[in-house]
């Protein structure tokens, strides 16, 4: 995990909160996802693909040209085939260890655009549940953070943010939450 230095004793005020996200924050989850995808398209179409990175449905249309009758099918598999690849993804124990310590004083909301049941499906294979005092599923949302801020009623100074993509970090400030409460995360 790479962030800045903070002191766990004196950072934070009594009446905060942690947002936390899932993929590529708290589980590094790009090489079961990509290999549930290929795996998807050798189904569906009988394609190999063999791309570096994580292989997102975006990349995989433009890569294809397919019809959305044939993506939505590989979609629909690349989902089913999904679980068959938790053992490929690896939970960020540095982060994890700081949530665990925070815990007791602090609620921890997992605050994520993942599908709900593969975010609940890589929850449970690593034993995760425990950590969070609710979740926030937020595929459908255009800010995460502004959803999961309304729901809760806290105010931005209330929220400490963990997050890699640079997109919802730009999102969380611009919804004016302190650039000292938001932590990008490089797995």
């Amino acid at each position: 995990m790479q962030c800045r230095n903070f002191s766990i004793h004196n950072k934070f005020d009594k009446d905060i909160c942690f947002f936390v996200d899932l993929d590529g924050t708290l589980v590094h989850t790009d090489k079961a996802n990509s290999l549930a995808y290929q795996q998807a398209v050798l189904s569906v179409v009988g394609m190999h693909i063999n791309i570096d990175g994580r292989i997102t449905g975006k990349i995989l249309k433009r890569l294809l040209n397919c019809d959305n009758e044939t993506f939505k099918k590989i979609v629909w598999k690349k989902k089913l085939l999904y679980p068959k690849f938790l053992h490929h993804t690896v939970v960020n124990q540095n982060l994890l260890h700081f949530l665990f310590t925070m815990k007791a004083n602090y609620p921890i909301y997992l605050v994520t655009r993942s599908e709900e049941k593969r975010a609940k499906e890589t929850i449970m294979f690593h034993h995760l549940r425990s950590v969070f005092t609710d979740t926030f599923y937020c595929k459908q949302t255009s800010n995460k953070w502004r959803y999961a801020m309304s729901l809760l009623n806290v105010s931005p100074e209330q929220v400490i943010i963990f997050d890699d993509n640079e997109i919802e970090i730009q999102n969380a400030i611009s919804e004016k939450i302190p650039s000292d409460n938001i932590y990008h995360i490089i797995l």
